[in-house]
């Protein structure tokens, strides 16, 4: 390799951790990222990754892991393949398919069964790859302290959970349903009363304030009320705090029965004062409505 070259590589490596303690990098850097290259090269010799690219990923591995922990004890010939993944190389992602794929269904099937494998895993594998809306490419969370098959079990299994979880968030929506009027639940009847009066005024206006919601609190809305994913999970995915997460999700919940009053009061003609009465029942059942509502429209967009 050219001298000019690795000093290329050895720059590209270091402006990513510009603030790394130097004893966690030893003594022969260039060294350490040459033999890094060519453990990855020899493992996945039909994976053609730059460099410099390389360079930059190991450095940022290296940084995410917040101990001390050297350069010398990463699997790096996992991190090569992840990192050609992120970057689009040719036959990565076959070759994570590969090697991993069975690795991951395997995991998932354990915890919800068969049936659903093959559909969870395989979205298990696209999140891995082309990521989500509010989160990129989960391979590139892997930091190559753990061998990619173990790092890939953990993920795959806490897809199945959330799966699970959202399996359960699904039926307890539906066993609420199955409760209100003329389905044999029990129902305050104050409720009853406006549900038979003013139903689908009321869905209506719920479906006029949710598109229009904006798409951040609309992605809060759906994780949090019908996936049911927590508000610290929340956080991580969107990068900040579980309270500034818990804040965002009760702000969106404001909004949403604010502008329903606004709808329904303009729409029922009703007086101020009964508006207020009804916002407090509204409020009541406001996140089984919020979800069935969601729930739906991704039934439907499911379906398309």
């Amino acid at each position: 390799m050219a001298s000019s070259l690795v000093d290329r590589v050895e720059v590209a490596f270091l402006a990513e951790v510009p603030t790394i303690d130097p004893s966690r990098l030893g003594a022969n850097l260039r060294g350490q990222i040459d033999d890094a290259l060519a453990r990855g090269r020899a493992a996945h010799p039909q994976l053609s990754v730059d460099d410099e690219t390389f360079a930059r990923h190991l450095a940022r591995a290296l940084a995410w892991i917040a101990d001390t922990v050297p350069l010398s004890t990463l699997v790096v010939e996992d991190l090569y393949l992840a990192c050609a993944c992120l970057n689009g190389v040719g036959g990565a992602v076959n070759t994570l398919v590969t090697l991993y794929g069975e690795v991951i269904r395997r995991t998932v099937e354990r915890t919800v069964g068969k049936s659903e494998s093959d559909a969870i895993a395989q979205g298990v594998i696209s999140d891995l790859i082309v990521g989500s809306l509010t989160s990129g490419p989960e391979i590139g969370n892997y930091a190559g302290r753990a061998p990619l098959a173990r790092w890939l079990d953990v993920v795959a299994r806490r897809a199945a959970l959330r799966w699970l979880r959202a399996e359960r968030k699904t039926a307890d929506i539906a066993e609420h349903a199955a409760a209100e009027p003329g389905l044999g639940g029990a129902t305050p009847p104050e409720l009853a009363l406006f549900r038979q009066r003013y139903g689908r005024d009321f869905q209506r206006a719920l479906n006029d304030v949710l598109a229009k919601v904006p798409d951040s609190d609309r992605a809060i809305l759906r994780l949090y009320l019908v996936n049911n994913v927590s508000l610290e999970k929340i956080g991580k995915m969107l990068g900040v705090s579980q309270s500034t997460a818990s804040r965002w999700l009760a702000k969106a919940r404001e909004d949403v029965l604010s502008n329903l009053k606004s709808i329904l009061k303009e729409r029922l003609r009703i007086s101020s004062a009964e508006i207020e009465s009804l916002a407090r029942l509204l409020a009541s059942r406001l996140d089984l409505s919020i979800a069935e509502t969601l729930a739906g429209d991704e039934a439907q967009s499911g379906r398309a």
